[in-house]
């Protein structure tokens, strides 16, 4: 969807819905890795990597609006790696 919407759509609307897409992975991803449930996204933020950090501040402060471009390339190597890490 990410890719689709980068290319085709170019909505900012739909990147926020990614970007909040991603909180929840996050959210699970730890949880499975810590057995730890962490409801906040502030506090997610102190667990996560750098880059994923990045990703949830981006969301948080709306720097998604203007840099669609960026940040769709940010969260498509994000997921890109999740998705390795798990193979």
């Amino acid at each position: 969807m990410c890719v689709h919407n980068a290319i085709h759509e170019k909505s900012s609307e739909i990147l926020k819905d990614l970007l909040k897409s991603a909180f929840f992975v996050m959210q699970a991803k730890y949880y499975l890795e810590n057995q730890k449930y962490i409801h906040k996204r502030q506090i997610l933020m102190q667990h996560v990597s750098p880059e994923e950090k990045e990703i949830l501040l981006i969301y948080s402060e709306n720097k998604y609006i203007n840099n669609l471009d960026s940040v769709s390339e940010k969260l498509i190597n994000w997921a890109s790696d999740l998705i390795c890490q798990l193979s």
